[in-house]
């Protein structure tokens, strides 16, 4: 709800001032939380294959031969599945408000009072995610083995919030550099984003086993790297 709010809002707010720092700021935001919405999908459509799997399975019944546009859809969900279908979908639609948004000649102008109380609104969101965050990192492998990367999709929020933050508190008449900000810390959720969109894709021309546990596809390497001390060769 909150990705989908920030998302609507930001288009509203461009009706009127597209030149503010505002429409950056809240459809980067709108679009972090919605690539890790997308991941949370993703887990679900896991974890549900996998309680399913742990039920015993039902008697056959036969069915009537389906129509040819039948036939042809249930071959198409067969490769692809709907997770992969929906984890697209929201990638390249997170993909393409960025690009829309994006604008690195930003005028530099006084935002008032208004950015003070995004800023806290934008602080408390991070906050309550890094809580989120906290909690999927102590889950272990055996408990919930999506957990650790969806902790990684969310480092990606909480940094594209914080830094959103800052930017709005050092906006002003003569401040570029929290617009030109504002507008680059963009990059991380569009590159997380276009991976989402070419594991997709891929993902397409890969048979789908119904008998095998699907992988998680929310995965990204650009989320692992937000690790502290840096260990890129563990995003690998």
């Amino acid at each position: 709800m909150l990705a989908v709010a920030g998302w609507v809002l930001a288009l509203f707010v461009a009706l009127f001032a597209p030149l503010s720092i505002w429409p950056v700021v809240l459809i980067n935001c709108a679009s972090a939380l919605l690539l890790l919405v997308a991941g949370l999908q993703s887990a679900w459509w896991v974890a549900d294959w996998r309680a399913q799997a742990m039920e015993q399975p039902a008697a056959e019944v036969p069915l009537e031969d389906p129509g040819r546009y039948a036939r042809l859809m249930q071959r198409f969900g067969t490769q692809s599945g709907t997770p992969v279908l929906w984890l697209g979908g929201w990638a390249l639609l997170a993909l393409i408000s960025i690009v829309e948004f994006w604008n690195l000649g930003l005028p530099a102008a006084p935002v008032g009072q208004s950015a003070s109380i995004g800023a806290a609104l934008a602080l408390a969101l991070a906050f309550g995610l890094l809580v989120f965050e906290r909690r999927l990192a102590q889950e272990t492998v055996a408990q919930w083995p999506e957990a650790g990367q969806l902790a990684q999709l969310s480092r990606v929020a909480i940094v594209c919030l914080v830094v959103s933050a800052i930017c709005l508190l050092f906006a002003g008449a003569e401040s570029i550099w929290p617009l030109r900000l504002a507008v680059l810390i963009g990059l991380l959720p569009a590159l997380v984003s276009l991976e989402f969109v070419l594991r997709a894709v891929l993902s397409l021309f890969s048979p789908r086993q119904p008998r095998l546990e699907p992988r998680l596809m929310a995965h990204s390497f650009i989320a692992g790297l937000l690790r502290w001390p840096p260990q890129p060769l563990l995003a690998l």
